[in-house]
């Protein structure tokens, strides 16, 4: 699977990234394989708008963040 960036970030060379689909099925009966996310970093602290989400690093330029919500109101 190759990842796409998404986006880099200013100044700081850090692109995120946005793996499409789930886990895929492999072998026999119910054993699936997961994708590849990285190394686990945290959860995004939600300070205001209701941010969520895991933050994984891929490499050292690259993270993934898994089901990052927002409430939408950030100003424009």
């Amino acid at each position: 699977m190759t990842l796409q960036p998404l986006s880099t970030f200013p100044c700081t060379g850090v692109s995120a990234c946005v793996v499409g689909g789930a886990s895929t099925s492999k072998g026999v009966g119910n054993l699936k394989e997961k994708p590849y996310m990285g190394v686990y970093i945290g959860k995004l602290s939600t300070l205001e708008h209701l941010v969520t989400g895991h933050v994984y690093a891929i490499d050292n330029t690259t993270i993934y963040i898994k089901g990052f919500t927002y409430d939408g109101e950030a100003p424009g």
